[in-house]
């Protein structure tokens, strides 16, 4: 059966590439997978979850892969640079990815509670730089350096500029920026 499972997860992979979330429907899904709508109900249940699970499953894979490009002992700034490179990285080799930044009807990820979603995931990110940094760490809900590396990595991965098309050009960017916004001694 998983490679029943495979086929599905693949098809509303394309799907979602393709046509957005809106085009995701066990009917559809089924068709592109060329199993029955029973098998993909059996495997995933409903809609919700089927697209909750395949969502998932590439932002786990992505962000192991931004993990593992990031080196916490460096300069703090060029640690915040390289994160929001690598993500724009993974973003730009993964289309699904792309496909959840599109703020399209029926996209899961763009709703009133998308920053607050966005805020454990940035977390978990940043805590190795939090580690070797510990003044660095987040002192509430609404810290300035988390809100600040949102909101810029969300500008760097949505919208591209000569000035920031290519890694090295975003990256060198990225690191000055980060380098006058940090507090005195961080980097």
């Amino acid at each position: 059966m998983s490679g029943a499972r495979e086929r599905v997860v693949a098809a509303t992979t394309g799907l979602i590439e393709s046509d957005g979330f809106e085009a995701i429907t066990i009917a559809a899904v089924a068709r592109g997978a060329g199993v029955t709508r029973q098998t993909v109900y059996s495997l995933f249940g409903d809609r919700e979850r089927l697209v909750s699970e395949v969502v998932v499953g590439v932002a786990v894979e992505a962000l192991a892969g931004i993990r593992a490009a990031l080196r916490p002992d460096g300069p703090a700034a060029v640690y915040l640079a390289d994160l929001i490179v690598g993500a724009r990285r993974e973003v730009r080799a993964r289309p699904v990815l792309a496909a959840l930044l599109r703020p399209r009807e029926g996209n899961p990820l763009f709703d009133e509670g998308a920053m607050d979603r966005a805020w454990p995931v940035a977390l978990g990110l940043l805590e190795p730089l939090f580690e070797h940094r510990p003044g660095l760490r987040p002192t509430g809900p609404t810290d300035p350096l988390v809100e600040l590396v949102l909101r810029t990595g969300l500008s760097v991965v949505l919208f591209d500029s000569p000035a920031t098309r290519d890694d090295d050009d975003a990256r060198h960017l990225l690191a000055e920026w980060f380098r006058d916004a940090l507090p005195e001694g961080a980097d």
